[in-house]
């Protein structure tokens, strides 16, 4: 960073976007991950769910033990998620 002093204002504002620009990036593409991943528990979560019921389990243990709502519990009923 001390180099950067040396530099014409120009190329600091230049490095200062393509700084901006990677943080921005970087940022996105965690969100995408971190999204991805959110989306594979709760998949998961119906999933068992779903062979909760095949196993003819109450409603409330299902609700308990897969960590879903009771309009997911629906959804799975209605056969929205097979």
């Amino acid at each position: 960073m001390a180099e950067m002093d040396s530099w014409d204002e120009k190329l600091k504002a230049e490095y200062k976007e393509q700084q901006a620009r990677r943080y921005n990036i970087s940022h996105y593409v965690k969100g995408e991950k971190q999204q991805a991943k959110e989306e594979g528990e709760q998949k998961a979560k119906m999933e068992m769910a779903l062979k909760m019921l095949r196993k003819k389990m109450s409603d409330p243990d299902i609700l308990e033990i897969a960590g879903i709502t009771p309009e997911q519990l629906d959804e799975i009923k209605r056969g929205k998620n097979k």
